[in-house]
């Protein structure tokens, strides 16, 4: 379902396309740099992302840089080092290192019992994604097919996985509106 765009949507200041193989990182930087811009968010993921944000704070640092939720995963971390120290990257489900957060609790004892200590907003969030697909087949019944299963998906309107909801409809199948905000500190760490 399409809404209607804002009225008073805020006016693009200056862009900057990039090519997914990063090549022509300089001649973003340079075209950004000149229009002296507060913050850059990037669109962008992966190699692009980091190639932009290294370049740029060699031409000026200080700059705030904002990403996408995709670009919060250790990888990105280790690849951006010290130049990732301040980045705001966006998240879509909780801080996965919450000690207030029921499911991120649960999370990270699930993760532990399996060995695993490489926590992440990608892990929890395919955590999470793997919760609501259970509940889903469990509301479907046992003579699962494609029709009871959407049907049962979209009569979850509201469920509380512990801290996190999500909730769908036949008008809506993107089960979560959530985003929060999260700076890469020093040390490869994330922050809130």
């Amino acid at each position: 379902m399409w809404k209607k765009p804002c009225t008073n949507a805020l006016k693009l200041y200056a862009n900057a396309a990039i090519q997914p193989d990063a090549s022509d990182v300089g001649k973003a930087v340079a075209a950004l740099h000149d229009t002296r811009p507060e913050v850059i968010i990037m669109i962008t993921t992966g190699v692009p992302t980091v190639s932009f944000i290294k370049a740029y704070n060699k031409a000026r640092l200080g700059m705030r840089f904002f990403a996408l939720s995709v670009m919060g995963t250790q990888a990105t971390l280790r690849a951006l080092g010290p130049d990732g120290v301040g980045v705001v990257v966006t998240s879509v489900v909780p801080f996965p290192w919450s000690q207030s957060n029921p499911v991120a609790r649960e999370y990270r004892s699930a993760m532990q019992k399996a060995g695993y200590d490489n926590l992440s907003f990608l892990g929890f969030e395919s955590y999470i994604n793997a919760k609501v697909l259970v509940e889903g087949l469990k509301r479907a019944g046992k003579n699962l097919t494609r029709t009871e299963f959407v049907s049962a998906m979209e009569g979850m309107k509201q469920l509380n996985l512990g801290g996190f909801e999500v909730g769908f409809s036949k008008e809506s199948h993107q089960g979560s509106r959530f985003v929060e905000l999260t700076i890469i500190g020093p040390g490869e760490k994330f922050t809130r």
